[in-house]
């Protein structure tokens, strides 16, 4: 049986307040962390869409896109790591993708490191499938990522 914890959690448009927190999240679980300046630049884009993930007013995850023609990309998510094992990216990513789906996107993309086999797991799990390689993506150890695809019409076609 997995870990639980209280489920009083909120989601909410990422704000330039925010960015300290999430930063904290994102360099202690990216490489390739953001700036300040970054994530400012990020949050202020227009194709781009940024919630926080928060539990008990503290924020504890956080995911973006960008939305262009109709497909959204998916540039970042992460939990904290205190937080993980607890179903909090499953909640992140399915709020993620409903507001994917409400702004009329048909498909949504990312990248996954070949190693990481819990995302790519949680991935699957939510739909994804696997569709390509980018051959030394990362830029710290030039490992393999996964493109990964999920196509609206198919989700459709699986409740049908």
């Amino acid at each position: 049986m997995g870990k639980t914890l209280s489920k009083i959690l909120k989601m909410r448009a990422m704000t330039k307040e925010d960015i300290q927190a999430v930063q904290s999240i994102d360099n202690a679980t990216f490489f390739d962390c953001w700036s300040q300046e970054a994530w400012l630049e990020e949050i202020t884009n227009e194709l781009a869409i940024y919630q926080v993930l928060l539990h008990n007013a503290q924020i504890i995850g956080f995911a973006g896109f960008w939305l262009v023609a109709g497909e959204a990309q998916i540039t970042k998510i992460a939990i904290a790591e205190e937080y993980r094992g607890y179903g909090m990216g499953q909640q992140l990513l399915q709020n993620v993708l409903a507001i994917i789906w409400q702004r009329e996107a048909e498909a949504v993309t990312l990248e996954v490191r070949k190693s990481n086999h819990t995302a790519q797991e949680l991935y699957k799990k939510n739909g994804f499938k696997v569709t390509g390689v980018r051959e030394s993506y990362y830029a710290d150890n030039s490992e393999d990522a996964l493109i990964l695809w999920l196509y609206q019409k198919e989700l459709g076609e699986k409740n049908e």
